[in-house]
């Protein structure tokens, strides 16, 4: 989206999705060979950078719809970082190597809440896990 027009930056969003949303791996592939048709002209590097890591990012299409929603919207790796980022930015410098240590430890600790949540649907997504990888569930 780095390089796409102001103008048609939701319209090409909207396509986008419509890949990446789509229930099967078919249908990515009939919504990208449309996005192809109506964008190909203009941005034909997006069509271009998705044909080459199809496999990459079709790879997802292998689970449910509840266990996609959680992979491309759930990431707690990505709260801690921003809970870490917000404390260095904060301040320019620290007595010691511990000091911010503990300072880090101690968010961390405060905002335990934001990044320990549980994902949303989760029963749905482990009976979709359950179903997919029967052997991995201790019963």
């Amino acid at each position: 989206m780095k390089y796409v027009d102001d103008k048609d930056a939701k319209k090409v969003v909207v396509a986008l999705r419509k890949i990446y949303s789509a229930p099967t791996e078919q249908a990515a592939l009939s919504a990208l060979e449309l996005f192809k048709q109506q964008w190909g002209k203009t941005y034909g590097y997006i069509v271009e950078n998705w044909e080459q890591a199809w496999e990459e990012l079709m790879a997802y299409m292998n689970f449910g719809s509840h266990i996609r929603r959680m992979i491309y919207t759930t990431n707690p790796v990505e709260a801690l970082h921003r809970i870490i980022r917000k404390i260095v930015k904060g301040k320019a410098a620290w007595v010691s190597e511990t000091a911010l240590l503990k300072q880090i430890y101690l968010a961390l600790m405060h905002n335990e809440k934001s990044w320990k949540r549980t994902a949303y649907n989760w029963k749905t997504i482990q009976r979709e896990i359950m179903e997919k990888y029967p052997e991995l569930i201790n019963q």
